[in-house]
């Protein structure tokens, strides 16, 4: 297991990236390099992963060599971000409504009282204090007195907005606990 997981990774850092540069990318016409290059980020991904698992080696290693095979090919990183954080927004999506979503049984938002009350009061209280460490924000410039653009405050309704999506890690929590029977549904 470590000696194949040493063989692929070498391949996936050295060979790799240059068979791609040198022999593949080459023989593909411009316009459809962009989108050739996704297929084959695909493709990789999608032959490692399984690979690695196989070998009994973790999956998400796979997923790493995939990612370290395509850092090296130039012009990758920049096709990926300008193609590949619409697909990452929908895999995000599809990924908590399968890990998260799908295990709430919908009855028990309908006649049961006791959830919506529970669920309102957790969800005040966590968007509630996670803006309080809005206020511990420091004021990096001063502002004049009357100015309507105040740096200051957007930057506290910056941090405190962004604190409150650091909640969803409950969720998975709260979804694992279910799935050892921690927890029961109505919780």
């Amino acid at each position: 297991s470590i000696g194949s997981l040493v063989v692929l990774g070498l391949f996936a850092i050295i060979l790799a990236p240059r068979i791609i540069e040198n022999h593949i990318l080459p023989k593909i016409p411009k316009k459809l390099k962009k989108f050739a290059l996704f297929l084959m980020m695909v493709f990789v991904a999608s032959a490692y992963l399984p690979l690695l698992h196989y070998i009994k080696a973790s999956y998400l290693i796979g997923a790493f060599l995939s990612g370290a095979t395509f850092s090296q090919v130039n012009s990758a990183h920049k096709m990926f971000l300008a193609n590949g954080t619409d697909v990452i927004t929908w895999l995000n999506m599809l990924f908590f409504a399968c890990t998260i979503g799908f295990q709430v049984p919908i009855k028990l938002f309908f006649g049961n009282r006791k959830v919506w009350i529970l669920g309102s009061t957790l969800i005040f209280t966590a968007v509630g204090i996670k803006c309080v460490s809005a206020i511990f924000v420091p004021r990096i410039q001063d502002v004049e007195k009357g100015s309507i653009y105040n740096p200051h405050r957007q930057n506290q309704l910056v941090t405190g907005v962004a604190m409150t999506c650091r909640g969803g890690f409950g969720l998975l929590i709260a979804a694992s606990a279910l799935s050892k029977g921690i927890i029961d549904a109505e919780t």
